[in-house]
Formats: C-alpha cells, sequence, structure tokens
C-alpha cells in the first residue's frame, strides 16, 4: 500500500519514507512509488505542496482501489495525537496554532 500524507512541515517533521517539498521531490517521489508498486512493497510518502497531493490522488485514479491511502494532517489532527485525547469539534486549527499548543516549549503532560 502506498500511503501520502498531507501536511505542513511543522507538523509532519518525524515522518518517515519519503519527503515532498518541491516538483523535484514530487518527480523523485513518483519513481519510488512506481518502485515499490513493481516491488508490492510499502511506502509513506509524505507531501508539503498540496498541488503534489492532488498530482498523486491522480496518479491514484489508475490504480485499484485500495492500492493507495491518502491523509492530511491538521493542527486538530497534531493535537489530538500529542495529548493522546479527542478534541472538541468547535477547536479549530487556528486557534490550536494561535494559541502555541503545538510548539515544542508547550508541550504539557495533562497527568
Amino acid at each position: 500500500m502506498i500511503r501520502i500524507i498531507a501536511g505542513p512541515r511543522e507538523l509532519t517533521p518525524s515522518m518517515q519514507g519519503i519527503l515532498v517539498y518541491d516538483a523535484q521531490g514530487y518527480s523523485e517521489a513518483y519513481d519510488h512509488i512506481l518502485q515499490s508498486l513493481q516491488a508490492n512493497k510499502d511506502l509513506i510518502v509524505t507531501v508539503h505542496k498540496l498541488v503534489a497531493f492532488q498530482w498523486f490522488k491522480n496518479m491514484a485514479s489508475r490504480y485499484p482501489q485500495g492500492t493507495f491511502v491518502f491523509e492530511t494532517i491538521d493542527a486538530r489532527w497534531a493535537l489530538a495525537q500529542r495529548w493522546d485525547m479527542e478534541i472538541p469539534a468547535t477547536v479549530t486549527n487556528e486557534a490550536i496554532l494561535q494559541t502555541g499548543l503545538l510548539a515544542a516549549n508547550n508541550m504539557i503532560d495533562p497527568f
């Protein structure tokens, strides 16, 4: 399975696999995806350009459903993962970013 993750750099610093920051990175990731598909191996690609995320979706349309999985990481998701709890829907991404809750020096252990 090819897992494509879209998110800003500050929310995806420790992701594994291939990182796509620009058009050149897209080309390299495209080649890695083709190689992984031929070898029937899993691959994680983290994308920091939304246009590349869309290009990978276009690529995925040529393969059987389930070959590719697409995820988007935002501030709510990142905070929920770090705090291991559900974030209420009323808390927006913008509010989380403005309060600095995701800053490394604001990582408070809730217990």
